[in-house]
């Protein structure tokens, strides 16, 4: 459990050049929620829930937000000192940090997790759960004599919203560049697979916003630099394209 230290909240608030009673409007919101968070602490001591504390975590800025959902000391420092860059800027500039080591050592499977996940925290202002439970995992996939980078996207994804969804398959392609990683080229096998479990899904689950031709899906699958998969959803199995190796 974290301790939450409220006095240095009301702290920030003193340095904040605000007016006098807009001042004192914060010091009371702060006051209140230490008082809520104090009636909600004992009431976990019962322990009647699973956890004997509140799990609500308290930041102080959209920075501290981000950096406690994915846990990456000194993230937060970095987006203050970049806070005149747009969001997507911010972004790319913080797969180049995170590459180049300023946030710390990992290895290739964990600079490829966060690496996807961590321009789409800071797309989202940390305010959605899609870095976390929208992306399943990010991995490099070997198979047999192919390697490239592979995002499995999950249901929460939504929550991102069309376009930082969408952005997040470029900075996603950014980040292997950067990091070296051959270029996803799907196989005609993948290609006719993904549009076969796209038609199913709209016959026997449900139909999309948009309709878009079977040429038009081929295209883009022909082009995605890196593979666009997910985990799966429905029973429905596919006829003509099983047990793919790579799927």
């Amino acid at each position: 459990m974290e301790k939450i230290d409220f006095q240095s909240f009301l702290d920030k608030v003193d340095k904040l050049d605000l007016d006098e009673n807009l001042k004192l409007y914060f010091y009371e919101l702060l006051k209140e929620v230490e008082k809520e968070y104090y009636y909600a602490n004992e009431a976990k001591k019962v322990l009647i829930d699973p956890n004997p504390w509140p799990e609500t975590i308290f930041v102080w800025d959209m920075s501290e937000r981000i950096e406690k959902l994915l846990g990456v000391d000194g993230l937060s420092d970095f987006i203050r000192e970049n806070k005149n860059l747009s969001r997507e800027e911010l972004a790319l500039k913080s797969i180049d940090f995170l590459v180049d080591g300023y946030f710390g050592n990992y290895n290739l499977s964990e600079l490829i997790d966060l690496g996807v996940r961590l321009p789409l925290a800071i797309l989202t202002e940390g305010m959605t759960v899609a870095p976390i439970d929208g992306i399943k995992k990010a991995i490099l996939k070997r198979i047999s004599y192919r390697s490239y980078l592979s995002v499995y996207y999950a249901g929460p994804i939504r929550s991102a919203g069309g376009t930082e969804t969408g952005l997040s398959v470029i900075f996603a392609d950014y980040l292997r560049k950067r990091l070296g990683i051959d270029e996803y080229r799907a196989s005609r096998q993948e290609v006719y697979r993904f549009l076969e479990e796209l038609r199913l899904y709209e016959r026997f689950v449900g139909s999309f916003q948009y309709e878009h031709s079977d040429d038009k899906i081929i295209f883009v699958l022909e082009r995605l630099p890196i593979e666009v998969t997910g985990v799966a959803t429905d029973d429905f199995e596919v006829l003509s394209y099983r047990d793919l190796p790579s799927i």
